[in-house]
């Protein structure tokens, strides 16, 4: 199973690092964990490695609050091609939220509500620029 986290908390990722031995050790789990430390930039080829790695994940989780905005942009071309579920933390890349048949959109209609998508697109664009 391949993971990848994109996380500005180091505490989170001292946690999936400990956390993700134990699973191996324990259930003999094939794990293969990325995580991505996003509060400062990458290098081009890190953010394209970034990009691969998240449009061939199982699972993507991202925590983007105050990410500059190279990184966002590495994240969603991910997310664009991704098959696995996503889980965006934050008020960021909420549309692309995937947990088996759960999504963002089918949330939304469970509500009553439709889905501000504009409204979603802006506030990550402003994500995005304001880093």
């Amino acid at each position: 199973m391949k993971l990848v986290f994109v996380t500005v908390s180091v505490p989170v990722i001292k946690s999936l690092i400990a956390c993700t031995g134990e699973l191996k050790a324990e259930y003999n789990a094939e794990i293969e964990l990325s995580v991505y430390y996003s509060i400062s930039n990458l290098t081009k080829e890190k953010r394209q490695k970034l990009t691969e790695d998240i449009a061939a994940a199982d699972l993507t989780v991202t925590d983007l609050m105050g990410s500059p905005p190279l990184i966002c942009q590495a994240v969603e071309e991910g997310l664009k091609k991704t098959k696995g579920f996503v889980v965006p933390h934050g008020g960021v890349f909420r549309e692309y939220l995937h947990l088996g048949t759960f999504t963002a959109a089918e949330s939304m209609a469970n509500t009553g509500k439709k889905p501000d998508m504009a409204a979603m697109r802006k506030m990550g664009a402003m994500m995005r620029e304001k880093g």
